[in-house]
């Protein structure tokens, strides 16, 4: 296994300095290599570089800490992470599809999605429609999080674990995503019912 050159140390020292070039460098680098890799694994084209994104983050907090032990080159250390993250990725998207599954002989059975499930907040059809559309507006993240947390009862820890974020991390954009969509509701009752 290479260790790492003193190129590769000397660009790590830098980051962990907080030199914005060298990790611009390092992405540049190395971005499409971790790509190219989450691609040979099938991961959907819309996912690979949130993938991606979330090992360069890794490896800056990692150099950050020194904790980059040096014992191969970094190339090889950052596709150990991904595959790491990929394994992760797919372990979570089977439990989501057996989740969402239908049992058998239920073809016919509609499955109504999260939203459909969120209490209508008025019986006005109008105010329900725009309460439904507020939700959808929500950036995902935060949309996954409340529905989870308002709809289907989990906790921050249950939240946490199924999304591999932290607890603290899933109780702040909970909270956000509780902010966001008060500012919304309070707009529609300003607006009122018919919506003028």
């Amino acid at each position: 296994m290479a260790s790492p050159s003193q190129e590769d140390q000397s660009l790590v020292a830098r980051i962990a300095a907080g030199d914005r070039e060298a990790a611009d460098a390092f992405d540049a680098r190395f971005r499409n290599r971790l790509v190219r890799f989450a691609q040979s694994w099938r991961i959907p084209v819309q996912d690979q570089n949130d993938l991606v994104q979330d090992v360069l983050l890794a490896a800056f907090q990692k150099f950050r800490e020194h904790g980059f032990r040096e014992e191969s080159s970094l190339g090889t250390w950052l596709v150990g992470i991904l595959n790491h993250k990929i394994a992760d990725y797919w372990e979570r998207h089977h439990r989501e599809s057996a989740r969402l599954a239908l049992p058998e002989n239920s073809s016919d059975i509609a499955m109504p999605s999260a939203l459909d499930r969120v209490p209508d907040p008025t019986p006005h059809p109008d105010i329900a429609l725009q309460m439904r559309q507020s939700l959808e507006a929500l950036p995902k993240e935060h949309r996954v999080v409340l529905l989870l947390s308002v709809t289907e009862g989990w906790t921050t820890d249950e939240i946490a674990a199924i999304l591999k974020m932290r607890p603290g991390t899933v109780g702040r954009v909970l909270w956000e995503a509780k902010q966001m969509l008060r500012a919304k509701l309070v707009i529609l009752k300003k607006l009122g019912p018919s919506g003028d």
